[in-house]
């Protein structure tokens, strides 16, 4: 056995001397002598198991394998050999996952090991039901290294279970950059599944409304859309409104509480224009509709590229129909879907009709949903012009101790429609302080509040934490971050975006750090936005935040 063992270490030795090598692994030869849970990026979690196709009895992708990995129910952990990699290479991880769960998840993570021995992630690849593109069946993550040259490293996997689904790793590949031999698993065609295909509309134009295929072409159980309530479909003659057109029949409306719905993707382009088409009649000030649009990014992420909002705290608002326009930032082409975020009262009316999407260079007159559509429109949000703090590069941190009112947007500029945040003092609490030198925090009111910070340098990677505290009796209850990117000449859009709420099936009573990782480009000037809303008997409380930059070691301590 011991003979075994440094015959594979040596040849495996050889075959990653030279950075331009190509390395594979279908864990068909001493998984647990070449593989280990014992290293830093594992430490204190479960190990992943190897497995067989035959006992699991799921078929193999080639018939040179019958071995794979994987993960436990509880967050599971496992890291390869040390081989060299180099800048601009690929990692391909073939994977397989039939959920049961939402809790079910791989994390792939490409790992430098610098010269004084620290850990530094180079690439990063997610796979869970979450993702709006998921399905069941086989996945290749592909992660693309950021470094510099050639360095050491090893991949990293991190995954949950559930007892009902199947999550597996069958192999993975590094491929260095410009290498133009094979560099197969194995011989032969490797039999994966593919996604299921929607037929895509038109990119000049696309026009719906809800007379047909809702719930096959809308789904509230993915992205932003993860644990809230759906929203219905319901008919005009079960409302005193009267319908937008003769062709229009039917609906969608929110639940009483915060209700969310996404549409399917379609092929859209930059300066485009998403029109919704909705109807308020309140009877509270919680009513609200809220429209985003999401770009699906190469490596199957969200990111928000254009939001608007309906609240009858609009300056502008009036009871009736109402068309909300997102005009979608960015660059080039792309594949997008539209979420309605909303929120009626009992004795309110609030819905939405269609939508529509018509691209930058086509006419609006031929871009219909009905023959003889009639509706009315609504005003821009105003650009605010303010110096930024900081290059980006350094930590910014801020508590609410002091120049709250200066140093945050309290007169809704940026956060239209919406009531603001207030200062609180922990004296009027019995809840503990997150810190001895924290005095007051701001709440949000029983209305949906919304309050904008300073505007400040930030970098892609960066990570904005907001220290959160919640006690909630109500599923009204939640908290939304964004890190908002300022647009001087256009609207500003969403970097980056994270929600709590205690309707969340991980929600945890008490403290909490909220986290968002800023999503874009080049460094740019933003600020964070905060929305939240809290009943009369439950505590909703932010108590700081912190901007850290990518790749830094500084702890950005607030006190």
């Amino acid at each position: 056995m011991e003979y075994n063992k440094i015959i594979f270490i040596s040849l495996l030795a050889i075959s990653v001397t030279k950075c331009d090598n190509c390395v594979t692994n279908d864990f068909g030869l001493n998984f647990y002598d070449s593989f280990t849970n014992g290293n830093p990026v594992c430490a204190g979690m479960a190990t992943w198991s190897l497995g067989n196709y035959s006992v699991a009895g799921i078929e193999s992708p080639h018939q040179e394998t019958d071995l794979f990995i994987t993960p436990d129910e509880d967050l599971s952990c496992i890291s390869s050999y040390d081989f060299e990699m180099t800048a601009g290479g690929i990692l391909e991880i073939y994977v397989y996952m039939d959920s049961k769960s939402q809790r079910d998840q791989i994390v792939a993570l490409a790992n430098e090991v610098s010269s004084t021995g620290k850990t530094i992630v180079t690439g990063t690849e997610i796979l869970t039901p979450l993702n709006p593109d998921y399905f069941n069946g086989w996945h290749v993550l592909r992660l693309h290294l950021i470094s510099n040259g050639i360095f050491s490293g090893y991949v990293s996997f991190l995954g949950v279970a559930a007892k009902e689904s199947t999550v597996i790793i069958d192999s993975f590949r590094y491929i260095p950059p410009q290498y133009d031999n094979d560099c197969n698993v194995y011989d032969g065609e490797f039999v994966t599944s593919s996604p299921p295909v929607r037929p895509e509309p038109p990119e000049s134009c696309v026009a719906y409304n809800f007379e047909t295929d809702f719930e096959t072409l809308f789904t509230s159980d993915s992205g932003v859309c993860a644990g809230f309530s759906k929203w219905d479909l319901y008919n005009y003659i079960t409302v005193p409104v009267n319908h937008p057109s003769e062709e229009s029949f039917q609906f969608i409306a929110p639940q009483s509480s915060i209700s969310c719905i996404s549409s399917f993707s379609f092929n859209a382009e930059a300066g485009g224009v998403v029109e919704v088409n909705v109807y308020m009649d309140s009877k509270t000030n919680t009513d609200q509709i809220a429209v985003l649009a999401n770009k699906v990014a190469d490596d199957n992420t969200d990111v928000v590229i254009g939001s608007t909002v309906l609240t009858p705290l609009n300056d502008n608002y009036a009871d009736g129909w109402h068309v909300l326009r997102v005009t979608l930032s960015g660059n080039g082409k792309f594949n997008v879907f539209i979420s309605f975020l909303g929120l009626g009262s009992a004795k309110s009316i609030v819905l939405v009709d269609s939508f529509r999407y018509i691209s930058p260079t086509f006419s609006k007159e031929e871009c219909q949903i009905y023959e003889d559509e009639k509706f009315e429109t609504t005003t821009t949000v105003p650009i605010t012009t303010v110096a930024p703090v900081g290059t980006g590069e350094e930590c910014v941190t801020y508590n609410f101790e002091q120049d709250f009112e200066n140093a945050f947007d309290t007169n809704n500029l940026l956060c239209s429609g919406y009531s603001t945040w207030h200062i609180g003092d922990y004296h009027s609490l019995s809840i503990d302080r997150i810190d001895p030198n924290s005095n007051t925090f701001i709440a949000p009111n029983d209305t949906s509040s919304c309050v904008s910070s300073f505007v400040f340098r930030m970098m892609p990677g960066g990570v904005v934490k907001v220290n959160t505290f919640m006690k909630s009796v109500s599923k009204l209850d939640y908290v939304i971050v964004l890190a908002k990117k300022r647009v001087p000449s256009g609207e500003d859009t969403v970097a980056g975006f994270t929600l709590y709420y205690a309707s969340n099936a991980n929600f945890v009573e008490g403290w909490n750090v909220l986290q968002v990782t800023v999503n874009d480009f080049t460094t740019f000037d933003g600020y964070i936005t905060l929305l939240g809303s809290t009943s009369e008997d439950s505590i909703v409380l932010i108590d700081s935040f912190s901007y850290t930059p990518p790749n830094s070691d500084d702890t950005c301590e607030i006190y």
